[in-house]
């Protein structure tokens, strides 16, 4: 993640920006350069999202958001 790294409020998340490494040698540098932070894996992200939309197929992109800071914050799936 780069930019803001407000990852626990709504307009914090919708600001930052995401990156997803290619290979293990760009996950390595991302972990080891001052300029990125680390958040959510990928898998876990999109882990989230199924989850909450496999229960909520109507969900919007604000309900999606609390899905992912739920998950955040408690390590834990919302019902």
């Amino acid at each position: 993640m780069t930019g803001n790294s407000d990852t626990d409020t709504p307009a914090g998340l919708q600001s930052c920006s995401f990156l997803l490494p290619d290979t293990e040698e760009d996950e390595l540098f991302i972990e080891d350069n001052s300029d990125y932070n680390s958040w959510l894996e990928a898998p876990t992200f999109s882990d989230i999202i199924e989850n909450y939309t496999s229960k909520h197929p109507n969900a919007s992109e604000a309900d999606l958001i609390c899905a992912v800071l739920h998950y955040w914050e408690k390590d834990d799936f919302l019902d």
